[in-house]
């Protein structure tokens, strides 16, 4: 046994003994189980909500202060709405008649989408297409967002990882000073939420571009957690 289960041990066997001395004093009542009544706290963490102003902040830390391929990613994530699996395996083969064609891995590629390369963000400078052309760069590479220096753990032109991805981002958010509440801070996986609320305005089919079978589950990318406010357009009078 290690010295980890028998501190473990030492520690049930005392508890039982301080309870059947307690039990006998009349201090609790008969069959009294102390590990059992000892409750875990369960914590359940809620990821920050990304604005629309606080993305509009984050990408101008971005454009400054990320590399390239980082860059890149959060551009492709805004302009298209996938997720951060289906992004680091977009390849620039994936690009054909006008359109990015995506298969969605959640779904066992059951769900394959076309995005046309005309589509432009409303907080972006650039289409789709623009985004993947500036991918393009002097580097010979078959993934669309790959690296194009020579970076510890990264070789020149191979694939970016979707960890990797994901943890950049997270260090991006950190160091660009942007609020979101004393919640978990926001994830790569959020900019999805972010594409579909900016998208919302200029009515593009939001559920389509995500890939989902249900409307409701849509409707969860875009609410706002309450952390924008709903402006009342009032009609033509």
């Amino acid at each position: 046994m290690t010295r980890t289960k028998t501190v473990k041990l030492s520690h049930y066997v005392e508890n039982g003994f301080k309870s059947l001395n307690a039990q006998h004093y009349g201090e609790v009542d008969p069959g009294f189980n102390p590990p059992k009544a000892t409750k875990i706290p369960k914590y359940k963490q809620k990821r920050s909500r990304l604005t629309i102003e606080a993305t509009k902040q984050l990408l101008e830390f971005v454009d400054t202060k990320a590399p390239s391929h980082i860059r890149n990613a959060i551009h492709i994530a805004i302009s298209t709405g996938q997720r951060v699996g289906d992004i680091a395996k977009m390849k620039f083969s994936d690009v054909y008649d006008g359109h990015l064609h995506v298969t969605q891995q959640k779904s066992g590629g059951k769900t394959k989408l076309a995005i046309p390369l005309s589509i432009k963000n409303p907080l972006l400078d650039e289409s789709l297409g623009e985004i993947i052309k500036r991918c393009r760069d002097n580097v010979v590479s078959q993934s669309i967002i790959h690296y194009s220096k020579r970076i510890q753990g990264g070789r020149v032109g191979a694939a970016v990882s979707s960890r990797n991805i994901s943890g950049s981002f997270s260090n991006l958010v950190a160091k660009s000073g942007i609020e979101y509440g004393n919640e978990t801070p926001p994830t790569f996986h959020e900019l999805r939420s972010v594409s579909a609320r900016s998208y919302m305005e200029i009515g593009v089919d939001i559920q389509s571009l995500l890939g989902h079978k249900s409307q409701r589950v849509t409707e969860r990318y875009q609410d706002n957690r309450g952390e924008e406010y709903t402006y009342i357009k009032l009609g033509s009078s």
